[in-house]
């Protein structure tokens, strides 16, 4: 008759070469029991023996209840790396998975020892969504709408994403408002900030004020602005910001968008504006009186006008009588004294004044004593001049 079907194989011995258990000692509750049977005495070279097995094997850890290892084994297997992570977002919804935050040294996703070891969901998540979510804006969207599945320390669960977002390249993602409907508004404004504030951190300024001020974070817009500007005058005080090129492009640029958005913000919310925007305000009138003086400088002595020639021809053009107006500006305003009496109340505005406007004042006061200098010598030129 036909060859009967072979006996299915024995259980390995366990160690010391006892069997293995049947079931609880009495010390121990069934489940337990059951469960180092399946994983202790058994294990993996059993059920999945040469690894042609892992759902098998992940199959019978479901079954008993061993859900953080049975996402371990599906994890390891590339191709099954998605339903891995689908399983450990549905189980950790439910509460029913052990999760730690963080993997040890060895890259293990298990965390702990027998019998309860944790998984190490957040890296598995943020592994497998950091593989597509180059693949455009959609894409990262979808990945940041796993990630933001993740349950635990808030601050962690912003820091994945904005590390998804900085590494696939796309900090546009955020924008539109709607394709992260499900993000709570609070946590929404939170993650941009954070993104915008690590993207100018890491020289990528003109990205991130794209994103405040579609998302129309005035106030940290008008923060941002203030540190660029800021920093592109220190710069030209150094020297190290060359006087033509890309560089003195992207000056003038940023100095034109700053003025462009100080109106609009003017224009939109007043109130808000006023009460918040006055150290823009303030370095925004230094970067303007810096950069016609430049301009003016290069035109006084023949040579072509620094930066990009539709923003600075028109400038280059100006008399001196125009710089003084803004002069003139910055006095009312009460950044520059007027006269010997005003000195003490613009020592007090200008100790008011943050770090980032004050650091402009060393250039600004040698410019306009250098425009000072220039109206005296022109007036000592006309007065000295004959008679027609």
């Amino acid at each position: 008759g036909p060859a009967s079907a072979p006996p299915p194989p024995a259980p390995p011995p366990a160690p010391g070469g006892a069997p293995p258990p049947a079931g609880g000692d009495g010390s121990q509750d069934a489940l337990g029991s059951l469960q180092r049977l399946v994983y202790g005495s058994y294990g993996e070279t059993y059920f999945n023996a040469g690894g042609g097995s892992p759902l098998l094997y992940a199959g019978v850890l479901l079954a008993t209840q061993q859900f953080e290892r049975a996402v371990a084994v599906l994890a390891a297997v590339p191709h099954l790396r998605q339903e891995a992570v689908h399983f450990g977002l549905a189980l950790q919804h439910e509460g029913l998975l052990a999760v730690a935050q963080q993997k040890l040294a060895d890259s293990s996703l298990l965390v702990g020892t027998s019998p309860s070891p944790s998984l190490a969901l957040p890296p598995l998540v943020a592994q497998h969504v950091g593989e597509w979510a180059s693949e455009g804006v959609d894409a990262s969207r979808a990945a940041i709408g796993y990630l933001w599945l993740l349950r635990g320390p808030a601050a962690q669960r912003q820091e994945l994403c904005i590390q998804l977002l900085l590494g696939c390249g796309k900090p546009e993602a955020l924008l539109p408002r709607s394709g992260l409907s499900h993000i709570a508004e609070a946590d929404y404004r939170e993650l941009l900030r954070a993104v915008s504030s690590r993207l100018a951190g890491k020289g990528r300024a003109s990205q991130a004020a794209r994103l405040l001020y579609e998302a129309r974070e005035h106030r940290q817009l008008s923060a941002l602005l203030v540190a660029e500007l800021s920093a592109n005058i220190a710069a030209a005080a150094r020297g190290t910001n060359p006087a033509a090129g890309d560089a003195a492009e992207r000056a003038a640029r940023l100095c034109a968008d700053a003025a462009a958005f100080a109106r609009e913000w003017r224009d939109s919310d007043p109130k808000e504006a006023s009460a918040h925007g006055a150290p823009l305000f303030a370095l925004l009138s230094i970067a303007q009186l810096l950069e016609g003086a430049d301009a003016w400088r290069a035109a006084s002595k023949g040579l072509p006008a620094a930066g990009p020639r539709g923003a600075t021809d028109a400038i280059a053009m100006q008399p001196l009588s125009a710089l003084l107006v803004r002069v003139e500006a910055l006095s009312e305003a009460g950044l520059l004294p007027a006269s010997l009496a005003e000195v003490e109340a613009a020592q007090a505005e200008y100790r008011l004044q943050p770090p980032e406007v004050r650091r402009a004042f060393p250039q600004l006061v040698e410019t306009c004593v250098e425009l000072l200098h220039a109206q005296y010598v022109a007036l000592r030129i006309a007065r000295c001049a004959p008679m027609p």
